[in-house]
């Protein structure tokens, strides 16, 4: 599952890359980090068994790709790192489910919209619907 963690409004504010590298490897040790000078994006990451991401060219949108419990335990660290007044939203590739990501948000509240939707889709598979 993809998912996308961005600024709920335009702004001037961005990930510092290279700080951003840092701290992925002190929480990562064993994370693979690319820094990318061509392309979409401009470093990419991936945790042993868990979620490969990656950091937009605009330095402030994330996209983690695995899931959604591992996508939401990154997340809820990520918004450790981010200042508290960044206003941040985390959202799936339909946009089909979205929440606010605050520094009190817990894994629980950001997989709870993915489950129901993955059971609601499973539901309609079933009834075929």
């Amino acid at each position: 599952m993809k998912i996308f963690i961005s600024p709920v409004a335009e702004t001037d504010w961005t990930v510092d890359a290279g700080e951003f590298v840092t701290e992925i490897k002190n929480r990562f040790p064993e994370a693979i980090v690319t820094e990318r000078t061509t392309g979409a994006h401009s470093l990419e990451w991936k945790l042993v068994d868990s979620v490969e991401g990656s950091l937009d060219l605009s330095g402030n949108t994330v996209v983690l790709d695995g899931n959604i419990l591992d996508c939401a335990r990154f997340a809820v660290w990520y918004r450790r790192l981010v200042p508290a007044s960044q206003r941040l939203v985390l959202y799936d590739e339909s946009y089909s489910a979205d929440l606010e990501l605050e520094l009190a948000t817990t894994i629980e509240e950001l997989i709870t919209p993915f489950v129901i939707d993955d059971l609601s889709n499973e539901e309609k598979k079933e009834s075929g619907t």
